[in-house]
């Protein structure tokens, strides 16, 4: 009965279009409203009267009606005005202790050295530094607890979406996952950050796909890449279009995609190894 119920939490876990919040794992997409109210959004005295603040909606979704986002216009869209903030917004987590693989996809303009997007792993007994302030300096937390993300490090200038990808670690105690915007006033390069499809889940060994290449052929497209999973995952879609294109069960390493039409693409591509799921990887052509 154990084994079973362990099976059962962890293809719960990989359920897409929902939030699932477990001792060994977190997912949301943000579709589901009441998820919204477990976010401190613009957190301390002075977050909400942040000229650029964080917002739940469809200006932030990667796919679907909602993702978190900052806008300078209220929320009707994610772009920001040239006024300083650092401003925070967080969510309470337990997760057993152990080490898990935490991934989201993301997208942020900003100006190189005066803006910033941070994502950070916080013990809940640091909450009262989480206060959002008026100033383009980052809080003193931020330096400490932010995640590195590594070779996929959380740079700015993008204006089509990505994944990040990072491993943190819990030791059973309340943690927060905490997001900040900063800004300055040296100029606007919207996006503001979007951030969709966050994924926390126990290091279980099931490896991202690599080496992805995409060869385009008018509205046609060859997708590939390398790995050794059972099977895989994969969406894509021209950037203009809200419009998914999706494989499940794939056990090649390729497929083949017809009706992109020209401009951008986003492909996005991820490992199954028996009941676990790698991250999605991304790549744009």
């Amino acid at each position: 009965k154990i084994l079973l119920s362990l099976l059962f939490l962890f293809i719960v876990c990989q359920l897409w279009a929902q939030t699932i919040v477990k001792s060994n794992c977190y997912q949301t997409d943000f579709e589901d409203i009441s998820e919204h109210k477990n976010w401190v959004l613009n957190s301390g005295p002075k977050g909400e009267k942040c000229p650029n603040r964080w917002f739940f909606g469809v200006a932030g979704a990667n796919n679907g009606t909602a993702g978190l986002f900052v806008s300078g216009d209220e929320g009707a869209t994610c772009n920001y005005v040239a006024s300083p903030v650092s401003v925070v917004s967080y969510r309470s987590l337990t997760l057993d202790e152990g080490d898990y693989v935490i991934s989201f996809d993301w997208q942020a303009g900003g100006m190189f050295g005066a803006d910033g997007l941070y994502v950070c792993w916080v013990p809940a007994s640091e909450e009262d530094r989480l206060k959002s302030v008026t100033s383009s300096f980052v809080q003193d937390f931020v330096p400490e607890f932010a995640l590195d993300f590594g070779k996929d490090s959380l740079g700015l200038g993008q204006h089509i979406w990505n994944v990040s990808v990072d491993t943190i670690h819990s030791d059973g105690t309340p943690h927060f996952l905490v997001v900040v915007w900063k800004n300055s006033v040296a100029g606007i390069s919207a996006p503001a950050a979007c951030i969709d499809n966050i994924f926390i889940n126990e290091l279980n060994g099931c490896v991202r796909p690599s080496n992805l290449r995409v060869s385009l052929k008018g509205d046609e497209a060859l997708f590939q890449w390398d790995g050794d999973a059972d099977s895989y995952q994969v969406k894509c879609r021209n950037v203009e279009s809200r419009e998914w294109i999706e494989f499940d069960k794939v056990t090649t390493k390729y497929v083949e995609v017809k009706g992109l039409y020209e401009g951008i693409v986003s492909f996005f591509v991820r490992a199954k190894c028996g009941d676990f799921y790698s991250p999605w990887i991304s790549y744009d052509k």
